[in-house]
């Protein structure tokens, strides 16, 4: 067992590291890398203990987040996107909660693109649709899949004049998945096309999320907007750090045949490393001593897709 997240994570971007060249061939993570961030829980850093999550503040999941990046840049956007879903666990009710996280090592897929069309029918939804960038989705054992709401074959209003958004939850095994993925960056994360066509989702698996929180500070009411958005700069420094490290090793190791300097001896990039060295320091070091990352103090809110 790991002493805590953070050093799992270190442990996971080693083995990540190892096992780069599958995960660029297979367009998803290498299953060796899947098996162990399942078993360390890294999907589950932003999940209360009581649903099998590890319970980590914000700042702990950032670091955790920092760290598998400067290993490999698709591993922690896949554990990044499972924190969306652990973070709706509010929305959800007890007895889908106790459903949807029963496997502790399981993963999730999702997309906040409103490409499907969920019609309201009795005791549920009848959806169908596409979605696009689905990260992760053939690891997934669920979908959460945003779409738009419709009843009687027009779009179903909110009070506020605008169409109603829910979040629909999809076993894996009732999706599609197409063949879409062929980039560069970020080529492990397996971001394929997901298609849904006249599926029954109970209307307890279509989570509204502007329903009230049904779970205790501090996991149930820190803003999800607020954590996603510093997870994604969080990944950034670290995939920054690891480019820098790889520039360091470089120069240090390789000489310059000819009369042209080294590019150690180069005083350009000696500026650019001085520059960027401090730039990405690893958050581990920015939070203050004393520094409390803790939330309970948040007042429960409303979130709005």
């Amino acid at each position: 067992m790991h002493a805590s997240p953070l050093d799992a994570a270190r442990e996971l971007a080693a083995l990540a590291r190892e096992h780069r060249d599958a995960t660029e061939s297979e367009r998803r993570l290498a299953q060796p890398v899947v098996v162990a961030l399942g078993k360390a829980r890294l999907c589950r850093l932003l999940l209360p203990e009581d649903l099998g999550g590890l319970a980590c503040t914000p700042v702990e999941a950032l670091q955790v987040y920092e760290e598998l990046a400067a290993g490999e840049a698709s591993l922690p956007w896949i554990a990044w996107n499972n924190a969306l879903v652990c973070l709706h666990a509010r929305f959800m009710a007890a007895p889908v909660r106790r459903e949807v996280f029963a496997d502790p090592s399981g993963l999730f897929a999702q997309s906040t693109r409103p490409g499907g069309m969920a019609e309201a029918h009795e005791g549920g939804f009848r959806l169908s649709g596409r979605w696009s960038l689905v990260s992760g989705c053939e690891l997934a054992d669920w979908l959460f899949l945003l779409s738009r709401v419709e009843e009687g074959g027009r779009p179903r209003v909110g009070p506020d004049g605008s169409t109603e958004l829910r979040f629909l939850l999809v076993r894996r095994e009732d999706c599609g998945i197409l063949d879409t993925w062929h980039s560069g960056g970020l080529r492990g994360s397996g971001s394929h096309d997901v298609v849904v066509s006249d599926v029954l989702v109970p209307t307890s698996h279509a989570i509204a999320t502007s329903a009230v929180s049904g779970l205790p500070a501090p996991l149930g009411t820190v803003p999800i907007n607020a954590v996603m958005v510093a997870g994604f700069a969080a990944q950034a420094l670290g995939v920054a750090r690891s480019a820098l490290d790889a520039l360091t090793a470089q120069a240090r190791s390789h000489g310059t045949p000819g009369p042209v300097p080294a590019l150690r001896d180069r005083s350009q990039a000696q500026a650019g490393v001085g520059v960027g060295v401090p730039t990405v320091v690893p958050m581990t070091s920015r939070v203050p001593p004393g520094t409390t990352s803790d939330i309970a103090t948040c007042s429960p809110v409303r979130y709005r897709t």
